[in-house]
């Protein structure tokens, strides 16, 4: 009988291997060919991802059934890595590169794929203790952070408004702080690019690369880091007006991350420095 475990295991080691391959390609920008040729792959991969959650759905209840109904990491780290899989998988083909809006323009079905994926990272993190959350593996920093991204570049480029869900991200971000360095650096990432939602993508003091899709997280983690390194913690966010930057929600936050009836306070283990 498998477990939870091994069927991430799985996943990470032949599904996304499909993800990864179609990540690798190259196409031509230019050619409107070319991109409905790589618009059908990522639907051909998408519809492996689509096949394998179905199948982890009915699995995944049959040993809650089996397990009393109790709390398995294993099974919300796999559900955010689909997810995950399926922003990175959409997100160079939801929004042009910059000089072919005009010629290309969005692709609605990445678009509505990546929030949909947002979504069902926030509504998986809605049902978490804080203490789960605080003590789950740090893979799943990347998957909050990649749903942040998507959630504020998405905003800013079609000129709408930050949706609510982000400020449950970014307290996601703050509890796995507690315990990782790289979810306080990317925490300031995401509370800054909030901040300056407003401002055209050139005046922002976040690496320009943040805000192209055209880049992974794993592109740009480097430059975020040499960026976040260089700043003094949150003292330019006092002040700011949205919701997810309020210094009131940082210390008291509204977000009901499930039953908060568990307050024992955990002392955090010593910090392991993520790159």
């Amino acid at each position: 009988m498998s477990s939870a475990y091994s069927l991430y295991v799985m996943l990470v080691t032949n599904e996304l291997w499909h993800v990864h391959r179609f990540l690798q390609q190259s196409f031509d920008t230019q050619s409107a060919t070319e991109r409905v040729r790589w618009q059908n792959e990522c639907k051909v991969v998408d519809d492996r991802l689509i096949l394998w959650r179905a199948k982890f759905a009915t699995a995944s209840g049959r040993m809650s059934t089996e397990n009393g109904n109790s709390y398995d990491p294993n099974i919300t780290l796999t559900q955010c890595t689909l997810d995950l899989a399926v922003i990175s998988l959409y997100q160079r083909l939801a929004l042009p590169p910059a000089g072919l809006e005009q010629a290309q323009g969005p692709w609605y079905h990445a678009i509505q794929r990546c929030l949909d994926a947002c979504d069902s990272i926030t509504t998986n993190l809605r049902g978490m203790k804080d203490i789960n959350l605080e003590n789950i593996s740090p893979f799943i920093i990347s998957c909050i952070f990649v749903a942040s991204r998507f959630f504020l570049v998405h905003a800013k480029l079609l000129n709408v408004e930050i949706p609510r869900n982000l400020d449950l991200l970014v307290y996601s971000l703050k509890t796995c702080g507690l315990r990782w360095s790289l979810a306080r650096r990317l925490e300031k990432v995401i509370r800054t690019a909030t901040a300056d939602h407003k401002l055209p993508s050139s005046m922002s003091s976040l690496p320009v690369q943040f805000y192209d899709l055209q880049y992974s997280y794993l592109d740009i983690d480097e430059a975020l880091r040499v960026w976040a390194e260089g700043l003094e913690p949150w003292m330019h966010l006092a002040g700011l007006g949205h919701p997810a930057l309020d210094q009131t929600s940082i210390l008291m936050p509204s977000v009901n991350l499930g039953n908060m009836e568990d307050t024992t306070f955990m002392p955090a283990p010593p910090q392991i420095n993520q790159a």
